[in-house]
């Protein structure tokens, strides 16, 4: 809900203040998803690691902004319903494994070095979270890539 706020915020202010704007937005959105992906590398823990992949998101819907167009603001529109779709799945398969009420499910969120033991542990879970990671990174075939 914050990034939907956030959304409708500056596409207001940005219509109020277009010249100035423009260019500071731009320039955000560059800052943001440099220093997000350069943070996120080094990440360790699942959450953390999708703490700042949502920062790089949110870069991205700032550069759809900054250009002040109508059709922009639709295809930021899209990226966020895409975006919110996807981390909405990986949060539905976080809780599931908190409801295992498995310690190793527990441990799994911990460490993203452990993942490759939810594999021998369930073979389902592991790979559809292996494909929302592949639609959030961006590669063909998958939402995050069309809407990219």
């Amino acid at each position: 809900m914050p990034k939907i706020i956030y959304f409708y915020v500056f596409f207001e202010i940005f219509v109020e203040f277009e010249i100035i704007l423009e260019n500071f937005m731009y320039f955000i959105a560059i800052i943001t998803i440099v220093y997000g992906a350069i943070v996120t590398l080094y990440q360790t823990s699942l959450k953390r690691f999708l703490a700042y992949g949502s920062m790089i998101h949110y870069g991205f819907i700032l550069l759809n902004l900054s250009y002040g167009t109508l059709l922009n603001a639709g295809v930021a529109f899209f990226y966020l319903f895409t975006y919110l779709s996807l981390i909405a799945f990986i949060f539905v398969l976080i809780f599931y494994m908190y409801n295992k009420n498995d310690e190793d499910y527990i441990y799994f969120l911990d460490d993203i070095s452990n993942l490759y033991i939810l594999k021998q542990k369930d073979k389902i879970l592991s790979f559809l979270l292996a494909l929302i990671l592949l639609a959030l990174a961006g590669l063909p075939l998958f939402a995050g890539f069309v809407s990219k």
